[in-house]
């Protein structure tokens, strides 16, 4: 796929403005879109909708590649194809779609917002006392590993999956919703609190020497732990 757009702003806009129409998309959205006066708006105003837009459009990474191309897309941390490894010292909001990967290390006091959607996926690591949050969408995954006194907050969603991981003193935030899962493992004076929503929804806590999970009671939650011979025991 062409890495350079030929199309001109105002096409772009023309079809963009045309589609979300067709979306009914809400009136503030609308109008933001419609009042971009720049193609980096035009992204913009796309990033902060992008679950909501691939919910509704199927191949949206081909599309906002042939659209903007990679080189625009990869500027504004959207990324449609291809392994990326970024490391972030400020604030950064970071989506993978497509067939896409990323690595994304958090440094110092920064922090990240972190969204998967279709069947991409996504390592996040947190040191120092910096924070992630990290949203899977769709069949998409992601794995998330906390050090020192950093922080996350991990959501999952459809059929997607998260793989979590915290060490030294730092705190994990998981809340798996719909049939998506999450594995769950603590090491050290770390800690986790988990909510499972939805009926299929699941968690496995894997035993490290840390605290256990602080479980939300909700109901129809399933509670999976993985015991040190490595068996996988429904508790609730």
């Amino acid at each position: 796929m062409e890495t350079i757009t030929t199309k001109t702003f105002e096409e772009i806009k023309d079809f963009i403005v045309r589609r979300g129409k067709q979306f009914e998309w809400c009136e503030g959205q609308a109008n933001r879109m419609y009042n971009a006066s720049s193609i980096h708006e035009l992204l913009e105003v796309i990033k902060d909708n992008i679950a909501w837009i691939a919910s509704k459009q199927e191949g949206l990474a081909d599309i906002l590649e042939e659209l903007f191309g990679t080189e625009l897309l990869f500027f504004h941390n959207i990324y449609t194809s291809g392994k990326h490894h970024l490391s972030i010292d400020k604030p950064a909001y970071i989506v993978t779609l497509g067939s896409s990967s990323a690595t994304v290390e958090t440094l110092d006091s920064s922090s990240a917002t972190v969204e998967t959607l279709g069947s991409s996926s996504a390592t996040v690591e947190t040191l120092g006392s910096s924070s992630a949050t990290v949203k899977t969408w769709g069949s998409s995954s992601a794995t998330v590993k906390t050090l020192d006194s950093s922080s996350a907050t991990v959501k999952t969603l459809d059929s997607s999956s998260a793989t979590v991981k915290t060490l030294g003193s730092s705190s994990t935030t998981v809340k798996t919703l719909d049939s998506s899962s999450a594995t769950v493992e603590t090491l050290g004076s770390s800690s986790a609190t988990v909510e499972t929503w939805g009926s299929s929804s699941k968690l496995t806590y894997s035993l490290g020497d840390g605290p256990c999970p602080s479980i939300k009671h909700l109901s129809e939650r399933k509670l999976f732990v993985k015991t040190s011979d490595f068996e996988i025991v429904q508790v609730q």
